[in-house]
């Protein structure tokens, strides 16, 4: 008993000192030697775990005589844990006197003093706040020790610089009227022939990109449209609806050819995999199912949303896949091993209703109700804001070769940012077709021919608009 009162009363007085008194490392020392000794002279004491799982390799008889007292962690004391504390003490001892000559030492007489030439020897030392490393040396005595060139850091911190390209403004020169309902989805041609369009009328058009005339009305959806993707490598597009089908047609017969069956509730997107013959499906029972294009068959179902799956995409050069959801996170899925999610992105407020991935690039962007955010391919990294937010909710979002990216949100407002930097270069609002409501002005659908010169919009006004560079 006389040796654990001495033990604690020794390790409390070792916590409380914080190298500030005399002769303090021989004190130190004396102290960590007798703690050490005492935890490992205890003889006949069996190494086993208790019942609340605690190391097994702590004496019993010093399980509940000696504790290390820091404010957010309370651990049983042991030999490895006696030493890693001496050493944060020794560090933070050492940093301190570091900041004290750093601080003593003469400042530069020119605030804005050249660099010097590589054969100089002498060097400008760049000096930290002193009100910053204050804060920095209390907040470490505070959690027990931190890293020693954490005292020392820059008072800046360093952002990202952008190069922001300049952009033509855009105007609108064309309206083509042709659905009798809500335009939802819009997809163009790779060789730029043609283009797609699906409505809540429950009807899929082709039209002629160059003259805006009506080529092919196409039926089979017994719901509305709400997606719609066009092969790269063959003449096939799918387009998913709201009856929970997701068809496959053949654009060289004008038909549907194969249909895939399996979502519980209706189907809200549709995408293919750049390289690969799969698609991926989101639909409203919180389901990402992925989809052997050939045979029609499901090959996996990606559980883990808690609401409707609203945008889906896949990630070029590797068999990952990107949704977002209702329930305000984004989530990335490996289908090559795990085939679960390995990434989920939470950085939203509100449900995120659109997905953008450039063709050369390994990053993607995710939009939600006034809000747009960048992020790094595979990991998930958060990269930047999408310059400021937009009012109102975004439901289309596409984006050109040229760096041009185009959101539409509710209120009839298209904004043209840089995806580089994500700085707003372009607000327009839409013109309403006469005869519409005011609250009719929603963009709902959005995207870019294959040069990247024209841009087409769909909404809540039954017309489809032609955008083109000023």
């Amino acid at each position: 008993m006389e040796r654990d009162a001495t033990l604690r009363a020794a390790t409390d007085a070792h916590l409380d000192f914080k190298g500030q008194l005399p002769g303090a490392e021989e004190i130190a020392s004396r102290v960590e030697k007798a703690v050490i000794d005492a935890v490992e002279g205890v003889e006949g004491d069996r190494l086993d775990a208790d019942e609340n799982g605690r190391d097994a390799r702590v004496p019993a008889r010093l399980r509940t005589n000696v504790r290390i007292r820091i404010p957010s962690y309370d651990p049983i004391c042991n030999v490895e844990s006696i030493r890693a504390l001496f050493r944060r003490r020794y560090a933070h001892a050492a940093a301190e006197k570091r900041r004290d000559a750093i601080l003593s030492a003469p400042i530069p007489t020119e605030a804005n003093q050249a660099p010097k030439t590589r054969g100089d020897a002498s060097t400008t030392l760049a000096l930290p706040s002193t009100k910053r490393v204050e804060n920095e040396a209390n907040r470490s005595n505070l959690f027990g020790g931190a890293r020693p060139d954490s005292l020392v850091r820059p008072a800046t911190k360093r952002r990202r610089s952008f190069t922001v390209k300049k952009h033509d403004p855009w105007r609108l020169y064309r309206v083509v009227a042709g659905h009798v309902g809500w335009v939802t989805a819009l997809e163009c041609d790779p060789a730029n022939r043609f283009m797609v369009s699906g409505s809540v009328d429950r009807t899929i058009k082709l039209w002629d990109i160059a003259r805006g005339a009506l080529l092919l009305t196409l039926t089979g959806h017994i719901d509305t449209v709400t997606g719609i993707r066009i092969s790269r490598r063959r003449p096939y597009m799918v387009t998913s609806s709201l009856d929970k089908n997701v068809k496959l047609w053949d654009l060289e017969a004008n038909k549907s050819v194969l249909n895939f069956h399996g979502h519980l509730s209706g189907v809200r997107c549709v995408a293919l995999h750049p390289d690969i013959d799969i698609m991926m499906s989101g639909g409203r029972d919180s389901a990402v199912r992925v989809w052997d294009m050939r045979t029609g068959t499901e090959t996996v179902c990606l559980s883990g949303h808690s609401d409707a799956v609203t945008a889906v995409l896949g990630r070029a050069g590797a068999p990952h896949v990107v949704s977002g959801s209702q329930d305000s996170t984004v989530r990335l899925w490996d289908l090559r091993i795990t085939r679960k999610c390995i990434t989920t992105l939470t950085h939203h407020k509100k449900g995120v209703r659109a997905l953008v991935q450039p063709e050369r690039e390994q990053t993607f962007a995710s939009f939600s109700a006034g809000d747009a955010k960048k992020f790094l391919l595979p990991e998930g990294i958060f990269l930047h804001d999408m310059g400021s937010e937009q009012p109102g909710i975004i439901h289309s979002a596409a984006m050109n070769e040229d760096g041009v990216l185009v959101t539409g949100g509710d209120d009839g407002q298209l904004w043209f940012r840089d995806w580089e930097s994500g700085t707003k270069f372009q607000d327009l609002q839409v013109p309403l077709q006469p005869g519409s409501l005011s609250a009719e002005g929603a963009v709902y659908a959005a995207t870019f021919d294959a040069s990247g010169s024209r841009l087409i919009t769909g909404g809540a006004d039954k017309t489809l608009k032609f955008f083109k560079e000023a």
